[in-house]
């Protein structure tokens, strides 16, 4: 049985969470990673093998529309 951490107790956000918050879908979030895109890359993605993870700090700076890199 796999057991998901709740989002109030992680440092990262899974890519459809992603989507959810900033109204982007997950696939062309998987694009801007591929494509480096900037607004992409604004949002701190971390890939390892095949999981993306996003920061949660970067996203809700994003969200809250704080879009420019400190």
């Amino acid at each position: 049985m796999t057991t998901r951490i709740p989002v109030e107790d992680r440092e990262y956000y899974t890519t459809e969470e992603v989507a959810e918050r900033v109204g982007i879908s997950p696939t062309t979030l998987r694009e801007g990673i591929k494509d480096r895109d900037d607004a992409v890359m604004l949002l701190c993605p971390l890939k390892v093998r095949s999981t993306i993870t996003w920061s949660k700090a970067a996203v809700d700076r994003w969200v809250a529309g704080e879009r420019s890199m400190a």
